[in-house]
């Protein structure tokens, strides 16, 4: 079965119609408060919509548009890692395009995608404020998203979130653009598109920028797949225009925070909460809220100003990890904490809850196992 890709330039917006056998689906991104350029290519489009068409058993996408020849052979690869991760889930599809594209950068310096978290943070602040040796790129710009982890029905949320991080990425004398996309509506499953997502809107900056910088979620030491982002597959999104790549994992969560406790900025202003009510600010409650008071207490930081409440013991009482990259940033809080030599009430709540978890898994696993034993 044959897929199609079908792109468009609409005043503001970068779009596609994607088309798979009964299965259709409406895809645009669009740089807030700026004009895109005429879309030379539809790299962009391809990378967010790649999952879509892996789960909807076409066996032939048809792009009608040109396509960069290094991302081409780069998403080919890439349809390898995820059709060998989930291979129940993911299928790999032949590309087809009506023009090949052979281009190279014509953009300066970098940018990067921008949440106001920590990781995005902590790659703000080691390419700017405090340059990283070898590692140090130049960064001109970030990107924040608007359809990620705020809905598009939310533009005043949106807008406080953006107020919020300007107070970082203003100091740090970095040009703060915006982007507009609707690709959590066509995504199978974000978990794992997520990041092609932003290094979907991360191509959309290739007219003035050579690199595009995703910030780590996990470290060397913890890698955890699937994924979906790791230094292992990020690159796999880079064309021909705009080299992506993954950036901070040399580090790991409380690490990367003991380097941004240095810049008040990002004490006072990290946004890292999408459960609360408000999204434009912490809850100071939720899973990742708890956590990471935690890593500000591995710090030293017992109150910092991106909260407007300090650590609850109840509220890791009430913690269930989702998954095994939420339980491995659990594990790594003891363990930094054991080597700080840091002991106390909520090291010892989190053993607690990590015994408790791991019973839950254990049992969890021997019902799914008899479950399968009896289907034989």
């Amino acid at each position: 079965m044959k897929a199609h890709l079908w792109p468009s330039h609409d005043g503001d917006a970068w779009a596609a119609r994607l088309e798979a056998d009964s299965w259709s689906g409406d895809l645009f991104f669009e740089r807030i408060g700026e004009p895109l350029p005429a879309m030379g290519r539809a790299d962009a489009l391809l990378i967010a919509s790649l999952h879509a068409f892996m789960t909807r058993n076409a066996e032939v996408v048809q792009v009608h548009g040109a396509v960069s020849r290094t991302l081409l052979r780069n998403l080919d690869e890439l349809q390898h890692v995820w059709s060998k991760w989930l291979p129940r889930v993911y299928r790999r599809v032949t590309i087809e395009v009506e023009e090949v594209v052979d281009d190279g950068p014509t953009g300066e310096g970098a940018v990067s995608a921008f949440s106001g978290g920590i990781d995005a943070s902590f790659t703000v602040y080691r390419h700017t404020v405090a340059p990283a040796a070898w590692h140090t790129l130049p960064l001109r710009e970030v990107v924040m998203i608007h359809g990620y982890d705020i809905g598009l029905d939310e533009t005043p949320v949106f807008e406080r979130a953006v107020a919020r991080a300007e107070k970082m990425t203003a100091e740090a004398g970095l040009q703060l653009s915006k982007v507009r996309t609707n690709i959590r509506g066509i995504a199978p499953r974000w978990n794992d598109t997520f990041g092609l997502g932003v290094a979907a809107a991360l191509q959309l900056f290739a007219d003035r920028r050579s690199t595009g910088l995703i910030a780590s979620g996990g470290g060397y030491a913890a890698l955890v797949f699937p994924n979906g982002s790791s230094p292992l597959h990020d690159w796999m999104t880079s064309s021909g225009s705009m080299a992506i790549r993954h950036d901070g994992a040399g580090y790991t969560r409380t690490q990367k925070l003991a380097e941004l406790s240095a810049w008040p900025a990002a004490v006072n202003a990290v946004r890292v909460c999408y459960r609360g009510a408000e999204h434009d600010r912490n809850c100071g409650h939720c899973e990742k809220c708890v956590r990471t008071l935690l890593n500000f207490k591995l710090v030293g930081i017992d109150n910092p100003g991106c909260f407007d409440n300090t650590l609850d013991l109840a509220d890791i009482r009430k913690v269930y990890f989702a998954n095994a990259p939420m339980a491995g940033e659990w594990q790594a809080l003891v363990i930094e904490a054991e080597r700080r030599g840091i002991a106390g009430e909520w090291v010892d709540e989190v053993k607690r809850l990590i015994r408790k978890e791991k019973f839950k898994a254990t049992a969890l696993g021997r019902v799914v196992s008899r479950a399968n034993r009896l289907r034989r």
